[in-house]
């Protein structure tokens, strides 16, 4: 409905309509997943060259000569996986080996940036976002979640993960998540708030790092403190710790397919 969405919006609500018609066997929501997945590949999809074909931030407003702004962290790989999975036919599956050589070429020190660029000139490469440089703060904590969510059986799960290994040494040197890096140089600033041990805690737990598992669980507990307890935690804390809490603790996961499958009980 917005004339320039965010396209990581659309790709989240064209798959949770996928899993819900699947998992409440309600073909409306299957219907309305192809309309909106169709929309997307149609508005939101772009073929680079060299490169292949790569999600746009929104339909509008992001290419401008040669060079294509991009967010890494608008590429969850179970939802490619997913979207795969329903549309055999469509850029799913390529889509997601573009993202997994993005993530790869732009975290040089294991740092997932914010926003990153691609120039198509001289067969394309990735370059430094020429808005917002290359700082991984806010956005990038995303990367390190999709990639602890995703099932380690996908073949891309372990390349993706071993990308990002620099938020895992900078926690076991300082006991805590830096609030930025930039990702050229490694140069880290500030201590991340809880949003990021939400994100954090399905990449420790992929990583077999119990020590991190165990600093963001000890970090989460505030996001679930009764109230009056401290301080209320903001939104994005609160919904990157459903994201990750709920993952440690095993409420729901993503087999390789990319398929939600949640650990329902029969009593509330």
């Amino acid at each position: 409905m917005d004339p320039n969405p965010a396209s990581d919006a659309d790709l989240w609500i064209a798959y949770d309509l996928f899993q819900a018609g699947r998992l409440w066997k309600e073909p409306m929501y299957t219907k309305l997943a192809y309309a909106l997945a169709t929309q997307i590949v149609k508005q939101e999809v772009v073929d680079l060259a060299g490169l292949g074909p790569m999600l746009l931030p929104g339909p509008q407003g992001f290419r401008t000569g040669d060079v294509t702004r991009l967010n890494p962290s608008y590429l969850p790989l179970p939802l490619l996986r997913g979207l795969a999975h329903e549309m055999p036919d469509g850029p799913w599956t390529k889509l997601a080996q573009s993202a997994e050589r993005m993530i790869r070429v732009t975290s040089p020190r294991g740092y997932a940036p914010d926003w990153a660029a691609y120039r198509t000139k001289e067969n394309g490469q990735f370059v430094v976002d020429p808005n917002n440089g290359d700082t991984g703060s806010y956005d990038a904590i995303r990367v390190y979640l999709w990639a602890g969510m995703t099932a380690s059986s996908d073949p891309l799960a372990r390349p993706w993960l071993d990308a990002l290994s620099g938020m895992r040494q900078s926690v076991a040197q300082t006991g805590l998540p830096p609030e930025k890096v930039q990702v050229t140089t490694g140069a880290a600033s500030g201590e991340g708030p809880l949003s990021y041990w939400g994100a954090l805690a399905p990449y420790f737990k992929a990583l077999n790092d119990e020590r991190g598992l165990g600093l963001a669980r000890a970090h989460l507990e505030a996001l679930i403190a009764p109230p009056g307890a401290g301080r209320e935690p903001v939104y994005y804390d609160r919904v990157l710790g459903l994201f990750g809490g709920g993952f440690v603790e095993g409420r729901y996961r993503f087999d390789e397919n990319g398929r939600l499958l949640p650990n329902w009980r029969s009593a509330c």
